[in-house]
């Protein structure tokens, strides 16, 4: 994509009783600044005709090759239709909960006193901002809250959907003062079976964290959904991967959505929901889905040490009160366009 990365390796020269020659010991990769990638504008008035209907409960927007609903009493797109295929299965949703970690035993009691498990979302508004013959621009006001507690966020989430198929989402929360540091926030989508392929320009091509990423490699990877699930001998949060810029998740066919962050995000895909993880005590009790759930987040709070050491650092803690999440959704066929040539393009006016 016109940037370049090196990375130095160091590898045993001989064979020990540890390791055999040409184990990798240790590694250091730097960015150089010998490239730049240079984006290319799609000028909103050069993209075809979207046609929007309004009823009591829904917006439908359809395009040329696209039919998006939106449900306006949840806040959230209830069907996102692309050359006729469902990209989803279940309505997005912001979330803010992890299966505890280890090293979370302490402050899962903080989190779950809170609510933070049983979080929903409560949708008090939704509204057509703005209509043009090439977009359309929806805003929601919401909160995330456990029954019975006060919000722990109020939110507005403006999403545009432009007529080449784009939707741009950009969210503005206010976290509630005095709460323990959140373990996540970001979008939770469900897609349907058969969603199994990854790829990703981030850090891998195993679990990183922001406290745990010096073993990765910031890179492109291809995957699959079952390979990135780390099979911890109690089940708990795993396989993000930390300062990803772009990641696409698609079924074998090449047809699926591409995520595109405006800042780097962290996100993973998984058969199995936080709540899934968090309830089984052992891999055993896991039951694993047909859907995919894909969560980007906005951050991903570090991992830490303190089952038997410190609690984590600040640095670390998803702590701050004020959030903007801005993320660029495309359902894609990538036997058409090539992934990378639409992660270099960026909507203008």
């Amino acid at each position: 994509d016109g940037r370049y990365f090196l990375t130095v390796s160091y590898k045993l020269a001989v064979h020990t009783a540890w390791a055999q020659k040409g184990h990798e010991i240790a590694f250091a990769q730097f960015e150089l600044p010998a490239g730049k990638m240079v984006k290319t504008p799609v000028r909103v008035v050069d993209m075809p005709s979207v046609r929007v209907t309004e009823n009591e409960r829904e917006i439908v927007i359809e395009g040329v090759e696209f039919r998006y609903v939106y449900d306006k009493y949840y806040g959230a797109f209830k069907s996102i239709i692309y050359n006729g295929v469902e990209m989803i299965c279940s309505m997005p949703k912001f979330n803010i909960w992890r299966a505890p970690t280890d090293n979370d035993r302490r402050v899962r009691f903080n989190w779950m006193g809170e609510g933070f498990e049983r979080i929903k979302t409560h949708t008090y508004s939704t509204v057509i901002k703005c209509e043009d013959e090439k977009y359309v621009e929806i805003i929601s006001e919401f909160s995330l809250a456990g029954y019975s507690r006060r919000p722990v966020v109020r939110a507005v989430v403006n999403w545009t959907v432009y007529g080449s198929g784009d939707i741009i989402m950009n969210t503005h929360a206010d976290v509630r003062e005095n709460m323990p540091f959140l373990p996540r926030f970001g979008l939770q989508l469900w897609m349907p079976k058969g969603n199994e392929m990854v790829e990703y320009f981030g850090y891998g091509p195993h679990e990183s964290y922001i406290d745990k990423r010096r073993s990765t490699k910031k890179s492109w990877y291809e995957s699959t959904v079952d390979a990135m699930h780390e099979n911890y001998l109690r089940p708990q949060e795993n396989g993000s991967h930390y300062g990803t810029e772009w990641a696409a998740v698609t079924n074998k066919l090449g047809m699926g959505l591409l995520f595109i962050g405006m800042d780097e995000f962290s996100f993973n895909v998984s058969h199995y929901t936080p709540e899934d993880l968090t309830a089984a005590t052992h891999p055993h009790e896991l039951t694993r889905r047909d859907e995919t759930i894909v969560n980007i987040d906005y951050m991903m709070s570090g991992v830490g040490s303190n089952s038997c050491g410190p609690e984590l650092l600040p640095k670390y803690r998803l702590s701050q009160n004020v959030i903007d999440f801005s993320l660029r959704i495309k359902p894609v066929f990538k036997e058409e366009i090539s992934l990378i040539d639409v992660v270099k393009t960026e909507i203008t006016d």
